[in-house]
């Protein structure tokens, strides 16, 4: 009998505290989504341990498409946003490098979006 007042009291306790964490990711992975205009000068990456990590990112030929890609750009690299569009309650970036043969020109999910960056 003992153990079963124990358990009714652990089992409050562990759901509360699953929903918490739950409820702590889902606020978490927004937190590093960076908003950014049409015309706006952008650095692409992700934020983890407040740094840029090392990767490449991924342009797509459409928003929120995975599996066609257009390149493959390492993280760091600087890009013009052409245009945006939200699908899904998720916001997508059409961005371009900018240069004198055009550039490469692909879409991004905003938590690839490290920077901003301020024009003078």
């Amino acid at each position: 009998m003992r153990n079963s007042k124990n358990i009714s009291r652990i089992v409050p306790r562990a759901i509360f505290l699953m929903l918490l964490l739950i409820w702590c990711v889902a606020l978490c992975s927004d937190v590093f989504a960076i908003p950014a205009d049409k015309g706006d000068f952008i650095v692409l990456g992700r934020q983890e341990n407040e740094e840029l990590v090392d990767e490449k990112v991924t342009l797509s030929v459409e928003p929120g498409v995975t599996t066609q890609t257009q390149a493959r750009l390492q993280s760091g690299t600087e890009m013009l946003v052409l245009d945006l569009i939200e699908v899904e309650g998720e916001i997508y970036y059409i961005v371009s490098t900018v240069g004198r043969e055009g550039g490469i020109i692909g879409w991004i999910s905003e938590e690839y979006i490290y920077e901003v960056i301020q024009q003078e």
